[in-house]
């Protein structure tokens, strides 16, 4: 089942985080230009609850990660990246320098960057302001969308990325990229790049099929699970990689809207971005229908 749970006077809702309870999720507006925050008891007394604002003047805010009491918000439009004390709301830290950062993750003292502009993933210790290193993608190439061009196997410093807009740690420990216009989600361990989920644009669009066989549409957000990462993509689609299978979670191929509450799998999403655990369910930025959905997880 999926349903609107946020659906106020959004601009296009992008990147989502929820605190380590999964009762707390924080929302960026890239149109609007502010983050706001849904707390899951308010969604008791409305079911499309407003947000409270938490974080205002900011320029295009995509990607969102919560680690160490900071929220992370990647200001794509001026290049940087924010951290906001996740109690009080001040500004904590600031990234800049970086092209069109859209998605980001902490580990550690370790803080990863997936930035569009570039075709790379960066990584900063948050101990050491100079201390920046690429980690995957060669800076200011992009890739091109076929499978001999990508890499795996190789150096994740040697492969071509194209638009990376999210990022995610999984229980292995493997950096997960969500590598957009190559149509696939990468990992990245011990240096070595390979790809989990997706094939190059002319394969079949799948509905559900063995992970790296079938077109996935271009990955947008990741969400990690006990028992496989869930991944946005557009057209409008959330799957989960389970055991090498891709599964249809919610979506149906073709962006759009077609009501507030149904079956998840016969909903229509419209440019779907980000995605976290929230209130028992996953949450998605539903970014071009203006709106935040929940679809319930058995």
């Amino acid at each position: 089942m999926l349903r609107v749970i946020a659906n106020a006077d959004w601009g296009r809702p992008w990147g989502l985080a929820s605190d380590p309870t999964g009762c707390l999720l924080f929302i960026s507006d890239e149109r609007a230009g502010v983050v706001r925050r849904l707390a899951q008891s308010s969604l008791a007394a409305d079911p499309e609850s407003d947000a409270v604002l938490f974080a205002k003047d900011l320029r295009a805010p995509q990607g969102l990660a919560i680690a160490d009491s900071r929220l992370f918000v990647c200001e794509a439009g001026r290049g940087q990246v924010k951290a906001f004390d996740v109690e009080t709301g001040q500004a904590v830290l600031t990234w800049g320098g970086l092209a069109v950062p859209s998605g980001v993750v902490a580990a550690g003292q370790q803080l990863f960057v997936a930035s569009a502009g570039s075709h790379a993933v960066f990584a900063r210790d948050l101990r050491c302001e100079e201390a920046v290193r690429v980690v995957a993608g060669q800076p200011g190439t992009a890739g091109n969308m076929k499978s001999d061009d990508c890499g795996d196997g190789g150096p994740a410093t040697s492969a071509r990325l194209y638009s990376p807009m999210a990022l995610a740690f999984d229980a292995a420990d493997q950096l997960l990229v969500a590598d957009a216009y190559n149509g696939r989600v990468r990992s990245v361990s011990n240096g070595i790049i390979q790809t989990i989920a997706g094939a190059d644009q002319s394969a079949p669009r799948g509905n559900r099929g063995q992970a790296t066989e079938i077109n996935i549409g271009q990955p947008r957000g990741i969400a990690v699970a006990p028992d496989g990462p869930f991944v946005a993509t557009t057209p409008g689609m959330i799957w989960q990689l389970r055991a090498g299978e891709m599964c249809p979670m919610a979506g149906t191929w073709v962006d759009g809207c077609n009501g507030s509450e149904g079956d998840a799998t016969d909903m229509r999403l419209n440019v779907p971005h980000g995605v976290a655990f929230f209130a028992g369910g996953l949450a998605i930025a539903d970014s071009d229908n203006h709106r935040v959905c929940l679809v319930e997880l058995s």
